[in-house]
């Protein structure tokens, strides 16, 4: 798709197609799996920042809500929680989710 910029003469550019991978197209809140992230959320853990420090980050991944299963799968009904971290996990480290699981 093209599109014209600056009326009659301007500039014609080609308008980007939109790169949405299947795991992290929408990242949930880390206090409730079954809420998207927000930057209005209240808690300040729930989410994270741009500008947080590496150790914030780590803390607020320790301190994210887990469930009480033994060990992490992929199970988005069952276990939110749980599918967020993976995803979490798989976006920050390039890796597929079988490689993951």
């Amino acid at each position: 798709k093209w599109k014209k910029l600056g009326g009659r003469g301007g500039a014609i550019l080609k308008v980007p197609d939109a790169l949405i991978p299947p795991t992290g197209a929408r990242v949930m809140s880390l206090l409730d799996g079954t809420s998207k992230m927000s930057k209005s959320a209240e808690a300040e853990g729930s989410r994270i920042n741009l500008t947080d420090t590496p150790d914030e980050i780590a803390k607020k991944i320790k301190r994210c809500k887990t469930d009480a299963f033994e060990g992490l799968a992929y199970d988005k009904e069952a276990r939110p929680e749980a599918t967020n971290l993976l995803g979490i996990y798989e976006l920050m480290t390039g890796k597929t989710q079988e490689e993951v699981s």
